[in-house]
């Protein structure tokens, strides 16, 4: 620690302050994952505690622009993250799943939302509308870290691992949905007339979304990875595929809506392609990166004060 002190106090000239966040992040990571790993534990939960660490122990401070840089950090890793989670999924599957995910995800959130929700509402006379967001919020859990549990245990590859991540994926989409909506229900704005319009256009811009993304995987992205393709440069295969997943999650960003889903819808089009299995082999190197980036990250927007 004290050496991850002395870098961290050094002249903000000496490197870009990103860089120093990176740096500071990586070794705090083997550090914490050593000490875990002895001890036959799950690391990722050391990358959450390590983000936690660093986050409250005081060497940030000494960083410049390190709150600009955590979010920029914990950005990068959700999007490249839900692109490989899109990736490892199919239309087909989800076409497959899509009653496992709807009745047993719609189900689940309903009961979470009602039991939470009236649970607040009558013990603490929260008003109705707050007590339902919250008991909403109770029933979301996180696909990455439910993911990355079936990864360490070995069950990645079952059917009630798919399944469970197919209600993990409706829920994800129950989040937006959530964000989109919850400023138009808690605005200044009291008129009913007006707060209806407002969600319908944040759901008109899915739709306008979803249709795009279905245009530029159905008839752009085909023609684009053959071109590369058949340049036979890995490099620039490679750079094409994050292209894919920024360009698409930007898309998602211009109509107000969340990156994260950009990035998901990306993955699930490109898995689609023929290239699909060239693409996963150029991302899954970079896999448990994005997933380490993502946890501390989670970690290091934690203030414990």
């Amino acid at each position: 620690m004290m050496l991850l002190s002395v870098l961290a106090s050094a002249e903000p000239n000496a490197a870009p302050p990103f860089f120093t966040l990176l740096t500071v992040v990586f070794m705090g990571i083997i550090a914490i994952a050593l000490i875990l790993a002895h001890f036959r534990q799950s690391l990722m939960a050391g990358y959450f505690i390590c983000g936690v660490i660093l986050a409250n122990c005081g060497i940030l401070d000494h960083i410049p622009n390190s709150d600009v840089s955590i979010q920029a950090l914990s950005e990068v890793g959700i999007i490249l993250l839900m692109f490989t989670l899109g990736l490892e999924f199919s239309l087909d599957e989800l076409k497959h799943l899509r009653k496992t995910a709807l009745l047993g995800g719609g189900l689940q959130m309903f009961l979470c939302t009602a039991v939470f929700g009236l649970g607040l509402h009558y013990v603490t006379g929260m008003d109705l509308s707050h007590s339902l967001t919250v008991g909403a919020i109770m029933g979301l859990s996180s696909t990455a870290v439910a993911l990355k549990s079936f990864q360490e245990f070995g069950l990645s590859g079952t059917s009630g691992a798919r399944m469970a991540l197919g209600i993990a994926l409706f829920q994800d989409i129950a989040a937006i949905m959530l964000v989109a909506i919850m400023p138009q229900i808690f605005g200044t704005s009291r008129d009913s007339w007006e707060t209806a319009f407002n969600i319908g256009a944040a759901v008109l811009r899915g739709v306008i979304f979803l249709a795009a993304a279905w245009l530029i995987g159905r008839y752009l992205l085909p023609r684009v990875m053959l071109a590369v393709a058949r340049t036979k440069s890995r490099e620039l295969f490679t750079l094409m595929v994050f292209a894919i997943c920024s360009g698409i999650a930007m898309l998602a960003s211009l109509l107000g809506l969340s990156i994260e889903l950009g990035a998901f819808t990306a993955g699930l089009f490109v898995s689609g392609s023929y290239y699909s299995h060239r693409v996963l082999s150029e991302v899954l190197p970079f896999k448990d990166l994005f997933l380490t980036i993502f946890f501390v990250s989670a970690g290091l927007l934690i203030d414990i004060n």
